[in-house]
């Protein structure tokens, strides 16, 4: 029964992508060959090419086709079980072409879907679709149907994240940073302000950083923006120093730590919400000299306490998040891999620490699952996968053409989609075996 709702999935996954390409007339294939037909045409594609095989199925085919397909109830019950069979595979089947994995193990394939060459700092799938943000080239939102990327602009900065506001409209608001090469910031790019907005999934842009970068010559950035899952109006900012709050989806800003005159020789890289305890927030980053910075607040940022995860040793921390499932439970992923924390970031230990492990600048969740990403300059990306919190982690096995992995998210299909420094943007289907 596998057997046949695979060949249902890809049946409907060539159908798509040919009927996005050139538009063919599916009821012309759906009556051209009978249900019967197609299951022995999978049948024959699963046990090879034999000659032995063709030559029996073949003249099989054609009788169907001459003689049993002329029956007007063997017409109709093999039309039913070919739309059964399709539908099937359309519930399973993500949107995209179908094209070959680009690398298959058995369990995950991975596939280009655009944007090559270029270094995606952010991706994030919205009710709005799909964006990605890029060091070099700005915004960008891909077409479905069209399987192409449209540019939205914003490509005088480098983009180092994307935030969706659900609402009517729906509000995008797009971050923008310095050049960053290697760890450290060491451009010197200028942009007229810290954070943009949109709401016509951007086609216009406005500035909307309540004047920061204009304060301060132009020479000020966000590094992340984060909403509050308890209210999605309340927006964070972190930049390399103060962090900014908004209760009105980033349309005005308030400094909540820091000093706006203080910027530079700290970049808070990374801002994590609890959606569980409402308030309790932490922001994370690091000195020039890789020395860890964490803050804590537990009242929406009105006060904050600070914690060095690993105050041994110099452990530059890139990321923090906040578990879904486990309220007191956040992760961070540091220099030296990934830390957890089970009393909300009050004490913390390594869950993943390997030689292969540094530089974790990105983690997800997704249905129980948990991904890493790891990538020192001049070495091979990899990516982590934990099913049991952290406990345990596995490598899933990553195309040789990568240059490096940025960012991840879901799409609704349940794919991983991935954003990578000079490969572009890849989908991995999840959907193919177990990882």
């Amino acid at each position: 029964m596998n057997a046949v709702i695979e060949s249902g999935y890809q049946i409907c996954l060539r159908g798509l992508w040919a009927y996005r390409l050139i538009r063919v007339d599916y009821e012309k294939i759906f009556l051209h060959y009978p249900a019967v037909a197609i299951l022995l045409i999978h049948m024959l594609g699963s046990v090879g090419n034999s000659r032995l095989i063709r030559g029996i199925l073949q003249p099989l085919n054609r009788f169907i086709f001459n003689h049993a397909w002329k029956q007007p109830m063997i017409r109709f019950f093999s039309v039913a079980i070919l739309v059964l069979i399709v539908i099937t595979g359309c519930k399973q089947a993500p949107l995209g072409p179908a094209v070959d994995c680009m690398n298959q193990n058995g369990s995950s394939c991975w596939i280009q879907i655009g944007l090559e060459q270029q270094w995606v700092t952010d991706v994030i799938h919205t009710e709005e679709g799909l964006y990605a943000g890029t060091r070099d080239d700005g915004v960008f939102r891909y077409d479905p149907h069209t399987l192409t990327w449209e540019s939205l602009g914003l490509d005088h900065a480098v983009i180092s994240s994307l935030l969706f506001l659900p609402g009517s409209p729906g509000r995008l608001l797009a971050g923008i940073k310095p050049e960053i090469i290697g760890v450290t910031p060491t451009g010197t790019k200028q942009t007229d302000a810290a954070v943009f907005a949109s709401e016509d999934q951007g086609i216009t842009w406005i500035a909307s950083d309540g004047g920061f970068a204009e304060r301060n010559e132009s020479q000020f950035w966000a590094y992340s923006l984060a909403s509050d899952p308890n209210n999605p109006q309340r927006v964070y900012m972190s930049s390399d120093g103060p962090v900014f709050r908004s209760e009105d989806a980033g349309r005005t800003w308030e400094l909540v730590l820091g000093d706006e005159a203080s910027t530079g020789g700290v970049w808070l890289r990374s801002v994590a919400i609890s959606p569980h305890e409402e308030g309790h927030l932490w922001v994370a980053g690091h000195t020039g000299f890789l020395q860890a910075i964490l803050y804590r607040s537990e009242d929406h940022g009105n006060s904050w306490t600070h914690v060095n995860p690993t105050p041994d040793r110099e452990n530059a921390v890139f990321m923090v998040a906040a578990d879904p499932d486990i309220p007191e439970r956040v992760w961070a992923g540091t220099e030296e891999g990934v830390l957890r924390s089970e009393d909300a970031g009050e004490t913390w230990s390594y869950v993943l620490k390997h030689k292969d492990a540094s530089l974790v600048q990105s983690l997800l969740f997704a249905d129980g699952h948990m991904f890493a990403t790891s990538h020192r300059h001049g070495e091979d990306p990899i990516l982590f996968q934990s099913k049991n919190a952290g406990e345990t982690w596995v490598r899933v096995p990553v195309p040789d053409s990568l240059n490096g992995l940025r960012s991840m998210a879901i799409d609704p299909e349940g794919n991983l989609i991935v954003g990578t420094t000079g490969s572009g943007v890849w989908r991995v289907d999840l959907r193919i075996g177990e990882i």
